[in-house]
């Protein structure tokens, strides 16, 4: 692999930008997310990692995204809804989030 860093395009940016804060009030953001094979539930690893690499979040499944869109030559863009803060209570803040991210994620997408 000639590359550890996937940059999102450009265009698909703005639309998923704009879509997001037409549902979500202007609380979207656009900046690098680490991404690993791994679970970081630890506040302190948490924020190690996103100072190390200058990141927003710590998450798991938008590397391999990113990597098989690059691979293939595929504009891509990958939208997190952030469920928790790696502060020990992931289970019970996914449980309480994941409704309200879900509908979220499918009108910004229907966007």
């Amino acid at each position: 692999m000639k590359t550890s860093v996937f940059k999102a395009d450009k265009y698909l940016i703005d639309i998923a930008l704009k879509a997001a804060n037409d549902n979500i009030d202007g609380k979207a953001y656009v900046g690098r997310i680490v991404s690993g094979d791994r679970f970081v539930s630890s506040k302190e690893e948490a924020r190690r990692l996103g100072q190390q690499f200058s990141a927003y979040a710590v998450e798991m499944e938008g590397a391999a995204i990113a990597h098989t869109a690059y691979l293939n030559n595929i504009p891509f863009v990958i939208i997190r809804s952030i469920s928790d803060n790696a502060d020990g209570n992931a289970t019970s803040d996914f449980n309480l989030f994941v409704k309200k991210a879900s509908i979220v994620s499918s009108n910004i997408v229907k966007k």
